[in-house]
């Protein structure tokens, strides 16, 4: 992990792995299975990762242009020499061209879908965290520790199969 502006370690919200993760190859295991083994000790849940390139890139387009998206060259300095490398593809209007072996391909592939799988997430597959963020943006203190409250109690039920209640 990446050490904060503060010297403490970053909290990792959410992780992504590809669709082909998911599959079994038939001893009984998949790759994210496995993976999630190893990482669930660390408070890591793996989701599956939205694969729709055209609907990303569009989503992304829309974000960079609007603000609602920065990538920072200090952060995401890859990223950043990557994007102007990218090509669009003639037989696909709103994707890139895919190159494969290249690196700046893999960098941008996997903002696409981290990007795209975040946004796109429905409420029960996002994180808690991120439920919680989002609902209690712009509210004031009281409507957001309620809002907190409801999330809290809905992960812990999620988690446990025990009927929620909100008290």
């Amino acid at each position: 992990m990446i050490p904060d502006l503060d010297g403490e370690r970053r909290k990792i919200l959410a992780s992504y792995l590809g669709p082909d993760s998911w599959n079994n190859w038939g001893d009984g295991h998949t790759i994210a299975g496995q993976f999630q083994e190893r990482v669930e000790e660390y408070g890591l849940t793996l989701t599956k990762a939205s694969t729709d390139r055209e609907g990303g890139w569009q989503l992304i387009y829309g974000m960079l242009k609007s603000g609602e998206l920065v990538i920072c060259a200090d952060t995401c300095p890859e990223l950043v020499k990557a994007i102007p490398t990218r090509l669009h593809d003639p037989k696909k209007p709103g994707d890139i061209l895919k190159t494969p072996g290249d690196h700046a391909d893999d960098v941008v592939d996997a903002f696409l879908y981290a990007i795209y799988s975040v946004v796109t997430a429905s409420d029960v597959r996002k994180p808690a965290q991120i439920r919680i963020a989002e609902a209690t943006k712009n509210l004031d203190p009281t409507s957001a520790y309620l809002q907190y409250r409801r999330i809290v109690v809905d992960a812990l039920q999620e988690e446990e199969d025990v009927p929620s209640k909100y008290t």
